[in-house]
């Protein structure tokens, strides 16, 4: 009897892990930046993905578990995928990640990443990353239903066509760039309904979502330990909550170019003549102009943190305007299609650098600029006024401020 009653007990617990209390209106809502977050889903959602991995690892998983798993792979993929479909850069994947994440906390499924290189910068408080999704698969029953979605299929479902997808299979096999989280908050669907039923507000969502899922590892975090030194001096602490404390006062500003793939296939191993340190700093003097303009509404000077894909330009522009006001990493550079896992630490830790920042120089071609943005602290302490965004074009040219809510539906649905 102890038994029946111990068992009952949990799988009551279970079945409720995710219930949460609307949040009222009004002026007594707390206003702080987790607070934009919502009351609490985080802990519950821990709760249940704990408890379903661990029957996971056992060869146990109960009927009623779920997965949604992000698939990130190029190359030649057998049926249902397409053979071969791009999935885009880095920021597309992520904003897959954050979009798809945030379907399966709508539906209580179990959100998973089959990634390659991700868990070499970051870390998760859940059992998040996966090496091969066929152990899931394998855990379950062969008769069970499995739907998959690529990139099309995704932007061609409704809302409620996903949410019922979710919740007629047992694993919902994800393989897609961008996503759509804003468009969950603005209509009244299902997944939109839920997610605001966690008092979660639009304008954090990308953050909330990203920095649960996510958190630098000690190697990252050592590797990238001279520039955070300049733009973010505070301690980190280890929770989520962390995540939402800011420095002491604005720093810096981020200035992301993003000069394109013929660059960085041409810089390799060549070196910057000064004719041609000359001639980028006027090609793209409009983007540092353009900083330049968005320091005057901070008092005192700002650092200029320079995210880009040209070493060159790295270069050039601390020569120009010196080392000490402009804050680059000089990590390795790679085209997406022939990422390494150094490669990948470069490009995530040079977007969580500029995270750090109280403006944003970002380039309208590129997702990770904006990211950069939707995951600052700036952006969740300033809202709905939000933070200095400026966007330019290829050239550098431009400085075009937006609201945040342009901003947000500007890239990959953020």
């Amino acid at each position: 009897m102890r038994f029946v009653l111990e068992a009952l007990l949990f799988l009551s617990c279970t079945a409720a892990a995710l219930h949460v209390d609307r949040v009222q209106g009004g002026d007594s809502v707390d206003q702080s930046p987790i607070s934009r977050c919502g009351n609490g889903w985080w802990n519950q959602y821990k709760e249940q993905h704990d408890s379903v991995m661990e029957r996971l690892s056992k060869g146990q998983p109960a009927a009623a578990d779920k997965f949604v798993i992000y698939m990130a792979k190029e190359g030649m993929w057998k049926d249902p995928f397409a053979e071969w479909r791009l999935q885009g850069g880095m920021a597309d994947r992520m904003t897959g990640i954050v979009s798809t994440f945030a379907l399966a906390l709508a539906t209580n499924a179990t959100f998973l990443i089959q990634m390659e290189g991700l868990n070499e910068f970051y870390d998760s408080s859940v059992s998040l990353i996966i090496k091969d999704y066929t152990e899931v698969v394998n855990a379950v029953s062969e008769s069970a239903h499995f739907a998959y979605w690529d990139r099309l299929q995704l932007s061609s479902k409704t809302e409620s066509q996903l949410y019922n997808d979710v919740n007629e299979s047992r694993i919902v096999f994800v393989r897609a760039g961008r996503g759509r989280l804003h468009r969950y908050f603005d209509e009244d669907g299902p997944i939109g309904t839920r997610l605001k039923e966690t008092g979660m507000q639009k304008a954090a969502a990308y953050k909330c979502l990203f920095d649960f899922l996510f958190k630098p590892t000690s190697a990252a975090k050592s590797q990238f330990a001279q520039e955070l030194a300049k733009l973010h001096p505070a301690p980190f602490g280890r929770g989520f909550v962390d995540n939402f404390v800011a420095p002491l006062e604005p720093r810096c500003v981020m200035i992301q170019i993003r000069t394109g793939d013929k660059v960085i296939t041409s810089e390799s191993g060549s070196d910057l003549s000064d004719e041609e340190r000359r001639r980028l700093i006027k090609k793209y003097q409009g983007a540092f102009q353009c900083a330049a303009n968005a320091e005057k509404n901070y008092s005192g000077d700002m650092l200029w943190y320079l995210m880009t894909d040209s070493k060159h330009l790295r270069n050039a522009a601390q020569q120009e305007y010196g080392a000490e006001k402009v804050i680059a990493h000089f990590g390795k550079v790679d085209h997406f299609g022939d990422l390494s896992n150094a490669g990948m630490m470069s490009v995530l830790g040079e977007q969580w650098l500029g995270s750090m920042c109280d403006a944003f120089v970002v380039s309208g071609a590129s997702g990770l600029g904006q990211q950069a943005a939707f995951r600052s602290i700036a952006w969740q302490r300033t809202y709905p006024s939000a933070p200095n965004i400026f966007y330019i074009d290829a050239d550098g040219q431009g400085c075009r401020a937006r609201g945040p809510e342009e901003a947000m539906q500007n890239w990959s649905g953020a």
